[in-house]
């Protein structure tokens, strides 16, 4: 069989597509706030492990444009947010589990390096 890509790029590109479609739906919760970015982690994980949104660019700084989602949707501020550098609230939206975050000082987190 010859294929068009490599199992690699395949499941990339799976995972894009349904990034894409996630962050379609997710941002259509809050039409006005700022859209994120939103992804999965894994698509057969992701009614149990949450979906993640997160910003970098916006009309607002990024710590404000995931603090406005916070509010909107009573997330909870972690103490132990997955990076340094970043601030990240968890809660639920319509009974999915999720996370969003910012980067909060880019200094710190591009010299510990993303999650």
């Amino acid at each position: 069989m010859n294929t068009a890509m490599t199992p690699e790029d395949f499941h990339s590109t799976i995972d894009k597509a349904l990034d894409n479609a996630l962050s379609e739906v997710m941002n259509a919760q809050a039409l006005d706030l700022p859209a994120l970015f939103w992804s999965c982690s894994g698509y057969r994980r992701w009614a149990r492990d949450g979906v993640t949104g997160h910003t970098w660019i916006g009309p607002d700084p990024a710590p404000v444009t995931a603090r406005r989602w916070a509010d909107a949707f009573d997330l909870t501020e972690s103490p132990t947010p997955m990076a340094r550098g970043t601030v990240e609230y968890t809660g639920f939206i319509h009974g999915q589990p999720v996370t969003v975050w910012a980067v909060t000082d880019r200094d710190v987190f591009e010299r510990v390096g993303r999650p």
